[in-house]
């Protein structure tokens, strides 16, 4: 994340996986209506705004999508004031 800040990037993308994916034990599930993501930012961004999912999917199906691949996106920019 302070890579993709100092130069400025676009997007970042972020995954979650076990450090040895044939371990069984390792194998994580994770519930999308109670996980998280924390950032401690050193400046609040902005409010993001367009937030969406790809696959597109309407709230009113409760947000499943199913066995898939899916981004969260959320654009926002993060002004930069004194230390």
């Amino acid at each position: 994340m302070q890579q993709s800040a100092a130069n400025h990037w676009s997007s970042v993308t972020l995954g979650l996986f076990a450090s040895d994916e044939t371990d069984e034990f390792q194998w994580k599930r994770f519930d999308a209506k109670t996980m998280t993501l924390e950032i401690e930012y050193n400046n609040p961004p902005d409010t993001p705004s367009d937030l969406g999912t790809s696959p597109w999917v309407p709230c009113v199906q409760g947000g499943s999508i199913g066995n898939a691949t899916i981004s969260v996106n959320g654009p926002s920019q993060t002004v930069i004031r004194g230390t």
